[in-house]
């Protein structure tokens, strides 16, 4: 659902594929970077957070995967981040 306030609780989340944001005006805002961990699990090329939109923002996560090299396929944070777009307390 786009355009809105995406609330992630404390918490281990473990997805298997990259989280797109597509819609103008999306925030997905965790509990804190030391409390909600995104965790991606593909080991092949899919993985991380990408935007294209504008006002799209990450806050307060924490990022972690189970590859141990970056490709072009598969980043931490990808993607065109227009205007009001923020990252914000990312580890």
């Amino acid at each position: 659902h786009g355009g809105d306030t995406i609330y992630l609780p404390e918490g281990v989340y473990e997805v298997n594929r990259e989280l797109y944001f597509g819609v103008n005006n999306t925030v997905l805002k965790g509990a804190g970077c030391w409390y909600s961990q995104i965790h991606f699990t593909h080991s092949g090329s899919f993985g991380g957070l990408r935007a294209n939109a504008s006002g799209v923002s990450f806050k307060g996560l924490y990022l972690t995967t189970v590859r141990n090299s970056r490709s072009n396929a598969y980043n931490g944070i990808n993607g065109v981040f227009t205007s009001n777009s923020i990252i914000q307390d990312i580890w």
